[in-house]
């Protein structure tokens, strides 16, 4: 799971809008977003990416990831990473 902290009302919404991402029938796992004007909750994450003028995204422990794979992810978007 992933939760965005957006810079602005704006773009946190262009986020959650449907051509924004892919998924579904014939297009790989059906993604699901939704639009809130709080910010992200921090239990059970695995760390933050913070990218500038994009925002910050938070990243949720699935079994799949560690914090370690988060940080190299965020190293590669030039992002810095935020720990849990």
């Amino acid at each position: 799971m992933l939760c965005v902290e957006a810079p602005s009302v704006a773009q946190g919404y262009a986020l959650c809008m449907p051509s924004s991402f892919s998924g579904g029938a014939d297009g790989g796992p059906a993604v699901h977003a939704s639009f809130d004007r709080v910010p992200c909750p921090h239990v059970g994450t695995l760390g933050a990416c913070r990218i500038p003028g994009q925002g910050t995204f938070w990243y949720y422990q699935d079994g799949s990831s560690t914090p370690a794979d988060i940080s190299t992810r965020c190293a590669s978007l030039r992002g810095t990473y935020v720990p849990p």
